[in-house]
């Protein structure tokens, strides 16, 4: 899960310097991907 979220984010990361105008949705949408994520990954350690 954590080599694939590197990628996600550096993919991110160059889709947001690109566009710049986008880049707060972006970083919105990267946290709130990375929280879901968090969570659905404990819940389903537990």
């Amino acid at each position: 899960l954590a080599p694939r979220l590197k990628e996600w984010e550096q993919f991110l990361a160059e889709e947001a310097l690109s566009n710049q105008e986008l880049e707060f949705e972006t970083v919105c949408a990267v946290f709130t991907a990375i929280f879901m994520g968090y969570i659905v990954f404990h819940d389903f350690s537990e």
